[in-house]
């Protein structure tokens, strides 16, 4: 071993104990991991400290926090995985959100509000947005540097698309995101379509996916979790259903769900359902989150055909610094659960009534 010939290994074995026993536990452990024949003759006994080994531990005789020492040592000649002060550990570095998959550190490293996780997953793709991302990107791509009337470029880390197939239509995520005006805007498109060429598209397999584009628009109509803090009876509202159903040809409508599945539209819901059952191309708006979404529907063997392809495009707002984005990612994030009272719940059945809602 050529590291015998350093002048530190080149000392008897009884010196260089001499000499890691008066390291610091964070230095002795790092003096074991240079090399192999280190590692040999200090063994791991110093892996074994308390003052390593426990979450949260300050030496009484130093006042210094000797895990906290090793994890920013270890992550610096580390460059696949960083170090979280939320759990004092090191996780790998942060993957963008088409690669980021959400594990059962991610609430307790993050807390609650960690993890939009309600778009559609599947067994190895994915959308995984966490607020890091959001952070990172408003840090990649400050205010400073964008005109308010032109389009800032591409956010690459934000980007992403892939496919799920399913028994009778395949659905495709494509994502992107960049500035507008002084805003990151996330843009996502939901692309339906049969599974063949032969078969037509049906509401009735759109609706039963289901669908959600942010926590209070969905096509779900299941209830929610029973809960002794709030009423047992509450429904889902009916904008993205209608927008789905006014959408597709008449051919493809058989399989709609009865009205009285959904709770009574607001009255700025029912102007926007009037709207589009006048046929005009709405751009719809969910009332309790920054989300915007447009449905279209599209013949994709010429309008005769009855093969076609429904696209939803949504776009989602998180504000031009980190206040309005910690104020906006709240507003997308679902919460929804039978311990959680009605404040601190955020979903289709329940959400905060009083919002500022930016217009973008």
């Amino acid at each position: 071993d050529v590291n015998r010939n350093t002048p530190l290994f080149s000392l008897p074995v009884e010196l260089i104990h001499e000499v890691a026993g008066h390291l610091s536990p964070e230095a002795a452990i790092c003096l074991t991991l240079t090399c192999r024949y280190s590692l040999d003759i200090l063994r791991t006994s110093s892996w074994a400290e308390p003052s390593i080994k426990k979450c949260r531990y300050i030496s009484e005789g130093t006042g210094i926090e000797h895990r906290q020492v090793l994890l920013l040592l270890l992550e610096r000649d580390t460059a696949e995985l960083a170090y979280c002060p939320r759990c004092n550990t090191l996780h790998p570095s942060l993957k963008a959100p088409r690669e980021h998959r959400q594990t059962k550190l991610t609430k307790s490293c993050l807390g609650q509000d960690a993890v939009i996780d309600y778009l559609s997953q599947g067994s190895s793709d994915g959308y995984s947005l966490v607020f890091p991302h959001i952070e990172k990107a408003l840090k990649s791509y400050p205010e400073d540097d964008v005109v308010p009337e032109i389009l800032g470029p591409p956010i690459e880390l934000l980007a992403g698309r892939f496919t799920i197939q399913h028994d009778r239509i395949s659905y495709t995520l494509a994502s992107s995101a960049r500035r507008v005006g002084r805003n990151i805007i996330i843009n996502h498109e939901h692309i339906l379509r049969a599974t063949t060429s032969k078969s037509r598209l049906r509401a009735s397999d759109v609706l039963s996916l289901p669908l959600r584009l942010c926590p209070h628009q969905t096509t779900a109509t299941s209830p929610p979790p029973p809960s002794r803090y709030t009423p047992p009876l509450r429904l889902n509202g009916p904008l993205l259903t209608h927008a789905i159903v006014a959408a597709l040809p008449v051919t493809s409508k058989a399989g709609v769900l009865e009205s009285n599945t959904f709770r009574v539209p607001t009255p700025l819901e029912r102007e926007q359902m009037t709207a589009a059952d006048a046929g005009g191309d709405v751009l719809w708006r969910c009332r309790n989150c920054p989300t915007k979404f447009r449905v279209q529907y599209r013949n994709t063997d010429g309008p005769s055909s009855d093969n076609g392809e429904l696209i939803i495009t949504t776009w989602h707002c998180f504000g031009h610094d980190m206040y309005t984005a910690q104020k906006y990612w709240k507003m997308l994030v679902r919460r929804e659960g039978g311990l959680l009272g009605r404040s601190t719940r955020n979903s289709e059945f329940w959400s905060s009534p009083v919002r500022s809602i930016p217009d973008f």
